[in-house]
């Protein structure tokens, strides 16, 4: 699937694991959460064996954003820009999908 497809992508290029490492686990916002699991489930489903993404219940953009900066997650998934003191931390945002939502 295309979706599969592109969220590997992303992955492949934002991610760096540790040797041992072989799940990637993504906390951060709920926003648009059933198609970051559909697209995890594709992904998963390509890559079995070798490496697995997670994306777990929402613990909020900044919840996402502390467990990179303590060194617990590589990615977040953020529904916000990052703060200047984020960035002061050497966080940087790479947006690579947009979701919309009406009120």
């Amino acid at each position: 699937r295309a979706g599969g497809l592109l969220l590997a992508l992303c992955l492949l290029a934002f991610w760096r694991p540790a040797l041992a490492e072989s799940v990637l686990v993504v906390p951060g916002t709920g926003d648009a959460i059933a198609i970051l699991r559909a697209l995890a489930s594709d992904f998963n489903a390509l890559h079995r064996g070798d490496m697995r993404v997670d994306v777990p219940d929402s613990v909020g953009s900044s919840g996402g954003i502390r467990a990179v900066m303590r060194g617990e997650a590589e990615l977040a998934r953020t529904a916000r820009p990052l703060k200047p003191q984020e960035k002061g931390a050497g966080l940087r945002a790479e947006p690579w999908a947009t979701y919309p939502v009406v009120f």
